[in-house]
């Protein structure tokens, strides 16, 4: 896994958020789970948002692909693996805030699973990434990972992460509401809050 300590984050970023950058005593610490697993270069855009939540607390990406290595003779062998790859996963996510998960078509099952085991956890569960853009910007199929995850999942960020979730880590070092960030979907109290992208 990629490991990041605390830094500040590009002036330019200042210009395209609503609030400025502006890391408090209490810090948001932040897992980014990447659940593809046959890939060869780790996902740029979890760098990009790493590179935003590091100004809050402590950033960590687990990329499934560096626990799951190897050739899988039957389908048995690949479970097992996954499995030992998820323990290993509930073992670091102990001490984070916020479970960033980047969703394709292809590993969707799999967050799920991610979901599941960052809620029973207590943990803030946000998706991103694609597939996840591609579910919230089509109405017929919009709240569906909600359901999906039995409401594992708190928010979805539609395209580009790293301004929503700036606004996310700053809203939560403030105490202020989730459900108005531009480019995020979520449920409150039962009631599903979807806002577009600015």
């Amino acid at each position: 896994s990629l490991l990041a300590t605390r830094t500040a984050a590009p002036d330019s970023l200042n210009d395209r958020c609503s609030s400025p950058l502006n890391p408090a005593a209490n810090d948001i610490n932040t897992l980014l789970v990447d659940p593809l697993y046959n890939q060869f270069v780790p996902s740029l855009g979890l760098a990009y948002i790493a590179s935003v939540m590091k100004a809050y607390g402590s950033v960590e990406v687990f990329e499934f692909r560096s626990h799951l290595k190897g050739h899988f003779k039957t389908l048995a062998e690949f479970r097992q693996a996954e499995e030992s790859a998820l323990a290993l996963l509930e073992k670091e996510m102990h001490e984070y805030d916020i479970i960033g998960v980047s969703v394709t078509v292809i590993n969707y099952p799999r967050s799920l699973k991610v979901a599941s085991l960052a809620h029973s956890r207590g943990k803030r569960v946000i998706f991103g990434g694609p597939f996840a853009t591609i579910l919230e910007t089509i109405p017929a199929l919009r709240g569906q990972i909600f359901s999906d995850s039995h409401n594992s999942v708190d928010m979805v960020v539609q395209g580009d992460g790293i301004v929503p979730m700036h606004e996310v880590a700053q809203r939560l070092q403030e105490g202020g509401p989730l459900v108005d960030i531009k480019g995020t979907s979520t449920i409150e109290s039962g009631r599903y809050y979807r806002n577009p992208r600015g």
